[in-house]
């Protein structure tokens, strides 16, 4: 699942961001919630929303039209069960939060 700032995102990135679209929809890279996710997930704000906007593609909005396989695969299982979609986002959330806390921790140690 590579992505335009070089990394591969992984499954509970998806799922966090794609939680984001379905309470959002698109937003541009300078939105809070964007800017939000992009630091939870160590990535850049505009990678947060060109995946906000393949999505959007992918549910017949004006986003971008080359999502490539594994946004489709992920978009067609999972739009259809957004209670599911959040409350698994509200588990990687919060295991993002506190691996990050814990490095903060450790960096002051």
């Amino acid at each position: 699942m590579p992505s335009r700032d070089g990394k591969p995102w992984n499954f509970k990135e998806l799922v966090i961001v794609f939680d984001t679209f379905l309470q959002e929809g698109k937003l541009s890279p300078t939105d809070a919630r964007v800017k939000e996710d992009a630091t939870l997930l160590d990535r850049t704000p505009s990678s947060i929303s060109l995946r906000l906007a393949n999505f959007d593609g992918l549910a017949g909005g004006a986003g971008l039209d080359h999502w490539g396989e594994i946004c489709e695969k992920f978009y067609d299982i999972f739009s259809n069960a957004p209670t599911l979609v959040r409350q698994y986002a509200a588990y990687c959330r919060q295991e993002k939060q506190d691996v990050l806390e814990q490095e903060s921790r450790r960096v002051r140690e």
